[in-house]
């Protein structure tokens, strides 16, 4: 492999680039949450029996406790316990500072993110081989994530590892759940197997972790893996081949239009079946009937179904209770607007933020408490613009992707229909024409089917645990819940990029002389503009993030930054004055207090 093949096909541009734009953080200490986490946490210091990790929470208290936050998160507490015990002993042998293994673990862990991000997109089949965009899908997708600057939060603090570790395992499930979608009757069964215990993996270093497992069986029903696209997948045709076989074995033969008999399709070698296991499905029992079950591909979505279902019980008999019932108004007003018309804007609102921090973070906080985050009570607010662009932009991506949608809905409401006759016992239908397996996907389709995949599954679900829509959270807006969703915002930039190559390719397949002039300058412009744009968005991120990752080095510039966002936050204004008053600045802590004391509901 060549130098220039190896830095695009790689993604070792965008790890050298993760890794050099969080150099400053290793000259942090720890600061802000990481006191609770890290600092007094016994479970992390090792002053109680490592045992203890399994019934408590992320800050160290009783899962049990009315006044446990409810994160659990064992696994992330475990490596910092691990940190923790091999930080001191190279601060007794060499002096470093505790705080500087955490932060190197928090660089090599976004690091490793970032190189997953890149096999993601490679995955999902977004580089058109003729496409005239320099720089490949998977490489621009990992270079946007590396520099994105909402990840200053999870990597530059240690308590952000939780969203660290669980994106690197959510990633890493998917692409093993990729291998399962593609794999043969034989084979998938071991991807599968290692998709859900990642994706444990990933739900037990951070609660929300487990919407993982609802990228899968939507995976599953939508299949936006490049192997599904170019070739149909193999795992997923065994029910369908095993069906046709039989029930045409049964069946006279069909004719094509053409008037010549179609010949039955010829299973893998590893979907063969005696002659003497062969069915008509109008002559036998039900029980006789080719299994939904004996096929492997109905374990793809019935395992991590099971697996979701047995964390949450998990959970509740751990916890006792799945939601935290702690929440302050300073922390989340939503529960405590005066209206449901109020309330319901606010929650749209929150959804807004969330998508213009993804697209581009121009204002950064440590802290968004309220009143710095206000109600949003009428509909003439123009911050309700934010949220109808958000789901303006989803809506238009199912409308396009509708046809492909419907059709991969239909073929899995079957599926599960022949499952839940089987079951009854009743005779399961043969196989109709509209029912049967897709043939290969064209570019355009495949491109418009991985969008909607890539929103839903790597943006909304991640988002949906702090939505606020289906319960209250203890926290209205935070940076690093951010980290995954931007994974997908990433990808799908990366495809916008590439995707309006569609023009050149055709121009490619062309002779040069049969594109008009002007039709050739337009291409020229396109691509100019489209690699300018991605120019300046990873200069901007670049340059963002390079700001942003010193201000987490104490609590002092953390607050300072915060004030410059949120000079109206309660919380903001007394952090800092603490701050204040320990570097002995009793007249700029007094100031502090003056403002909270005039904010209304502090």
């Amino acid at each position: 492999m060549s130098l220039r093949s190896a830095l695009l096909h790689t993604p070792l541009l965008a790890v050298i680039l993760s890794l050099a734009l969080y150099t400053a953080s290793l000259r942090g200490g720890f600061v802000y949450d990481d006191r609770f986490t890290v600092v007094t946490n016994k479970d992390v210091t090792g002053e109680v029996s490592a045992w203890g990790i399994l019934v408590h929470d992320y800050w160290g208290q009783d899962l049990r406790s009315p006044m446990s936050h409810k994160s659990y998160r064992p696994l992330t507490t475990a490596l910092f316990r691990v940190q923790h015990w091999a930080g001191t002993r190279l601060q007794a042998h060499l002096g470093t500072p505790v705080p500087l293994l955490f932060h190197a673990t928090s660089m090599a862990a976004h690091a490793a993110v970032t190189a997953q991000v890149h096999s993601l997109t490679a995955a999902l089949g977004l580089d058109p081989p003729r496409s005239r965009f320099p720089v490949p899908a998977p490489l621009a997708a990992a270079l946007l994530f590396a520099a994105h600057p909402v990840h200053v939060e999870a990597v530059a603090n240690a308590t952000g590892q939780a969203e660290l570790w669980a994106a690197l395992a959510a990633l890493l499930a998917l692409q093993l759940y990729f291998r399962a979608l593609d794999g043969g009757r034989g084979g998938h069964v071991g991807w599968l197997l290692g998709a859900l215990w990642t994706g444990a993996a990933a739900a037990l270093a951070k609660e929300t972790g487990v919407v993982v497992l609802g990228g899968m069986v939507l995976a599953y029903v939508m299949k936006p893996n490049a192997g599904f696209g170019a070739e149909g997948g193999t795992a997923m045709r065994c029910f369908f081949d095993d069906r046709r076989s039989s029930s045409r074995r049964g069946e006279p033969s069909t004719r094509e239009e053409g008037g010549e008999a179609a010949a039955p399709p010829t299973p893998p070698r590893s979907d063969r079946r005696p002659r003497s296991a062969a069915v008509s499905a109008s002559t036998s029992s039900p029980r006789d009937l080719p299994r939904p079950s004996q096929d492997l591909s109905f374990l793809l979505v019935s395992m991590p179904a099971a697996c979701t279902v047995s964390y949450v019980l998990l959970r509740s008999a751990l916890a006792g209770d799945q939601l935290v019932r702690i929440y302050r108004q300073v922390e989340n007003p939503i529960p405590f607007a005066a209206s449901r018309l109020t309330r319901a804007l606010t929650t749209l609102d929150l959804h807004g933020r969330y998508v213009s921090m993804l697209l581009f973070p121009a204002q950064l906080s440590a802290d968004w408490s309220y009143p710095c985050t206000d109600y949003v009570q009428v509909w003439a607010d123009w911050r309700n613009a934010r949220w109808v662009i958000a789901y303006g932009l989803l809506c238009f991506a199912v409308l396009r992707a509708r046809r492909e949608l419907c059709a991969e809905a239909r073929r899995w409401l079957r599926r599960a229909a022949e499952t839940a006759a089987w079951l009854a016992g009743r005779p399961v239908l043969p196989l109709e024409p509209s029912d049967a397996p897709p043939g290969p996907r064209s570019a355009d389709q495949h491109s418009r089917v991985v969008s909607v995949w890539v929103f839903l599954s790597l943006v909304l679900l991640p988002l949906l645990p702090a939505a606020n829509v289906f319960f209250y959270v203890g926290t209205f807006l935070a940076e690093r819940l951010l980290y995954v969703p931007s994974a997908g915002w990433s990808i799908l930039c990366a495809q916008f990029l590439v995707s309006c190559s569609k023009e050149d390719e055709e121009k490619d397949a062309k002779p040069a002389s049969s594109s008009p002039p002007f039709a050739r300058k337009l291409l020229s412009v396109s691509l100019l503009l489209r690699l300018l744009f991605f120019s300046l968005l990873l200069a901007a991120y670049s340059w963002k993030t390079l700001a942003r990752t010193p201000e987490w080095a104490s609590d002092e510039s953390i607050f300072v930054a915060a004030l410059r966002v949120c000079p109206r936050s309660a919380k903001v204004r007394m952090n800092a004055a603490i701050v204040a008053r320990q570097l002995n600045a009793f007249d700029a802590s007094l100031a502090h207090l003056d403002v909270v004391e005039r904010i209304p509901d502090a």
